[in-house]
This record gives C-alpha cells, structure tokens and sequence, in this order.
C-alpha cells in the first residue's frame, strides 16, 4: 500500500513539474540546442553531398577521357593490322611463286608483331597442311599491343564509371538526408511559437527524432 502511494506521489510531482514554468525554461534550452546541432548538421550534411557530387564528375570526366583513349587505340590496331594484311598479302603471293627475293624483301618490311606469326605459320607447311591457318593473323603468335591498350583503357573507364555511380549514390543518400535534418530544423524553429507545454514538448521531441534519425545517416554513410 505505501509502495503504490509512493509511485502515485512521484507521478504528481512529474505532472507539477511538467506544468510549471522550470518545464518551459528546458523547452526552450532543448528547442535552441535542437537548433543549433541541426543547423551544424545540414551544412555538414550539404558539405558532404557536394563532395561526392564532385567525385561523381571527376570520375565520369576521366570514364569519358578513358574510352576516347581506347577508341584511339583500337583504331590504331586496325591501322596496324591492316598494315600487316596488306604486306602479307604481297608476301603471300611471292611465296606461292617460289620468288626469294621478293620474299626477303618484304621480310624485312615485317613489322614485330608480324615476324614472330609468319615464321610460325611457315613452319605450318601452309601450302601443303590443309590444317594450317589461312594466315599468320590466326596464329597466337601475332599480338596487337594496340587491342590490348584498347582492352585496358576500356576496363579502366568501366572501373571509373562505376566508381562515378556509386558516389552519385553516396551524394543521393546525403541530399536526402538533408530532408531529415530540414524536418528537424523546421520543428525546432516552430517550438517557441506553440502555445501549450504538451503541444510544444511533442514538437521539441519530434525534431530530436528527426534529428537523430538524421545523425544516424550521417554516421553511416561514408565521408568525403
């Protein structure tokens, strides 16, 4: 019996000091505490969200940057393997016509990635294997630095790419934070215009959810 008098003493004392004005005065220390740290919190919110806004273009720039790169240096493998093409093909017709000294001629207009190919297609018999490769160009021997060049600098910008979407990503989760914080800056500036302590208190205790809520965001997402 004195146990339950007690409880129902301590909940009158709560109620006297709720309604009395010692309340209102940590209303308005909260509301402008709530204030200040969401305020902080939205420039550092914005700070952020325009640091990966920035890493985003940097990394799309050099994407865009990369694949020009790579469409160059696919266009010179082309170059260069027409270039093989064409003196193969002259040095095709002058070994099917037995002419050595043509033969030695264009050998030694056999760029490096051409020589190593054709000495091992020769070694194929190609005029009388039926199971040779049409030409050195087939053969694993030839290698166009160029394609690889290409083929890097593609993997590259993909690599760049991606990075680019995912801080677009990071600055998205940062600007929606922002609605978070905004909602708690909102409810903190309107908590001192509420008349009545119930309606102001739940004003004040939903800004510091927002807040927090906002805070948690913060502390999660990855800084800049």
């Amino acid at each position: 019996m004195d146990q339950l008098r007690s409880v129902g003493n301590a909940k009158i004392r709560l109620l006297r000091w709720i309604n009395s004005q010692v309340w209102n005065y940590w209303l308005e220390i909260i509301a402008v505490l709530l204030l200040t740290t969401a305020s902080l919190a939205t420039a550092w919110n914005g700070y952020q969200a325009a640091r990966w806004g920035g890493v985003q273009s940097t990394a799309y720039s050099q994407a865009s940057a990369k694949r020009v790169q790579a469409s160059d240096a696919s266009s010179s493998g082309f170059i260069e393997m027409f270039m093989d093409v064409e003196v193969f093909n002259d040095f095709a017709d002058a070994y099917t016509s037995n002419d050595t000294q043509l033969m030695a001629f264009l050998e030694r207009q056999f760029s490096d990635r051409l020589r190593p190919a054709v000495d091992a297609w020769l070694e194929t018999s190609p005029l009388t294997n039926p199971d040779a490769p049409g030409s050195p160009l087939e053969m694993s021997e030839y290698t166009t630095p160029s394609f690889d060049r290409a083929a890097q600098l593609s993997d590259e910008a993909d690599a760049l790419f991606a990075s680019g979407l995912d801080a677009s990503d990071k600055s998205d989760q940062y600007i929606l934070n922002t609605v978070y914080l905004a909602t708690a800056l909102f409810f903190a500036g309107i908590a001192g215009k509420v008349v009545g302590r119930p309606a102001r208190t739940m004003i004040v205790v939903v800004g510091i959810a927002m807040l927090l809520f906002g805070l948690y965001h913060i502390f999660s997402l990855p800084i800049q």
